[in-house]
């Protein structure tokens, strides 16, 4: 953990605090206000506040905005001269392989269900920019077919831990089309996170593919004192979610402080935000199936030649009545008719539901990035942008619960 005190009068206390420090099993070696340890600490043993973060160079699954990649993530999906914007991002692959098992147990408050993805925001500033922004968007990969060259990496997944690995986000060109063998996984979830790449967009009756990829973190319309579950809208087949412009005013989303009641996302110096998502399978909208009764009818006719009538011919084929009931006989048309069970399948309104990843079994690396379903991977994009650089404590945990 890195931890970091707020001493009532340093020139007096330096020396207690020392002592005090050894006492409790903590490294006595400070620099400045601050030390670093795996452990974490609980008491501040008479000697005023601390607080404290998990240290990224003992937990993986834990990164420091301060380190976040600077990249200038372009606008234009034709000209690498337009305009570009200087953002800090980390492109994540998220498994179930233990290296985001959450640093410490989860609040109970937070809720949520077992192997749901999520991240948990650390601080211990107490009054943090209102002026950065930040947003955490996942994504279900499309990748089944992508070219072994397309897979651009910063530092690639090794076999036993995912938490290290960064896609390279920093192509010239924007995306904005359906995915091909071609496609950047690193570039696309970039630029769909930012919402420039619809994927390639809603259409006719197709559901709309970045609907169909997207699940939410940390974005516009969640905060630490509101409820932290609140979601996108979402009522039928078109519609479109995506990462939305983000959270501005860090003091809104960290709690910033040691002393935080309990409540929604917070506890203590942390607050958490899970993972959740309108798809299902592998991009599936959703849909009701029931069964019913289907009138059919079924007709026979004759011919009348002057003053006698010719014999019935057969019998046609049965067809559905677009009625309650078969229309009347006739002197040259009789009918029959029949219910038959008939299954129908019909849309229906989508209901948020958690973004889970299973554990990672037996399956390769290459089978995990190549999963389409979203059950054993997730893309995860962390980016905040704005003026000057967060405190080093300001951190973002990537875990699957």
């Amino acid at each position: 953990m890195r931890i970091q005190f707020r001493m009532p009068s340093v020139a007096v206390l330096a020396a207690l605090a020392v002592t005090a420090m050894i006492a409790v099993g903590l490294p006595a070696s400070t620099t400045a206000a601050s030390l670093t340890a795996s452990g974490s600490a609980t008491t501040s043993a008479g000697m005023g506040s601390w607080c404290s973060v998990p240290n990224p160079s003992v937990s993986g699954n834990v990164y420091s905005l301060s380190d976040f990649t600077e990249i200038q993530a372009p606008e234009s999906t034709t000209d690498t001269g337009a305009a570009k914007t200087t953002v800090r991002m980390l492109v994540l692959p998220v498994v179930n392989d233990g290296s985001f098992d959450p640093v410490e147990p989860l609040p109970a408050q937070v809720g949520g269900v077992d192997n749901q993805l999520g991240v948990r925001l650390w601080s211990c500033t107490p009054g943090m920019s209102s002026t950065q922004s930040i947003k955490l968007t996942a994504w279900r990969g499309s990748y089944t077919a992508t070219a072994a060259s397309a897979w651009v990496w910063d530092v690639a997944p090794t076999s036993v831990s995912f938490a290290q690995a960064r896609l390279n986000a920093g192509a010239n060109l924007a995306i904005n089309g359906a995915t091909t063998t071609t496609t950047r996984p690193g570039t696309e979830v970039r630029d769909a996170h930012r919402g420039i790449n619809n994927l390639g967009g809603q259409s006719g009756a197709n559901a709309d593919p970045v609907t169909m990829r997207y699940s939410w973190m940390l974005t516009n319309g969640r905060t630490k004192n509101a409820d932290f579950t609140n979601d996108p809208a979402c009522a039928s087949k078109t519609c479109h979610v995506d990462g939305g412009a983000g959270v501005t005013n860090y003091n809104n989303v960290f709690s910033g402080v040691d002393t935080a009641a309990a409540s929604n996302a917070v506890f203590q110096n942390s607050t958490t935000y899970l993972a959740e998502k309108y798809y299902s399978g592998a991009g599936t909208w959703p849909s009701t199936t029931t069964t019913t009764t289907q009138l059919q009818c079924s007709s026979q006719t004759r011919e009348r030649i002057w003053f006698w009538y010719t014999d019935w011919s057969a019998w046609s084929a049965w067809t559905d009545a677009t009625g309650t009931a078969c229309p009347a006989n006739t002197d040259l048309r009789q009918y029959r008719s029949q219910t038959v069970p008939r299954t129908v399948t019909v849309d229906s309104v989508p209901t948020v539901t958690p973004t889970v990843i299973a554990p990672k079994g037996s399956n390769t690396n290459d089978a995990l990035l190549r999963d389409t379903t979203g059950t054993l991977i997730q893309y995860v994009v962390l980016e905040w942008w704005g003026t000057g650089t967060p405190p080093a404590d300001l951190e973002v945990e990537v875990f699957v619960k």
